[in-house]
């Protein structure tokens, strides 16, 4: 109980006025949008890219996909 006590202390001095927690619906709609744009945009993808369909953004050890690209404008979109 002290831990739970000590961590409500902290938040309460971090958010005065509250901490920012989204309601359940707002959760649940988040998690529909990713499970929709991961039917759309990820899973025809998945095991079926080509060579050209990935490529280097900063240094050949960090590189995307056009699913990932696809992925992430239709989340933006949303």
């Amino acid at each position: 109980m002290i831990f739970v006590w000590r961590a409500a202390q902290s938040v309460e001095a971090v958010y005065p006025q509250g901490f920012p927690v989204k309601p359940f619906a707002d959760i649940q709609h988040v998690g529909r949008l990713l499970a929709s744009v991961a039917h759309a945009e990820i899973m025809p993808r998945f095991r079926n890219l080509t060579p050209a369909g990935v490529r280097e953004k900063s240094s050949a050890f960090d590189v995307v996909t056009e699913a990932n690209e696809a992925a992430e404008e239709a989340i933006a979109r949303a």
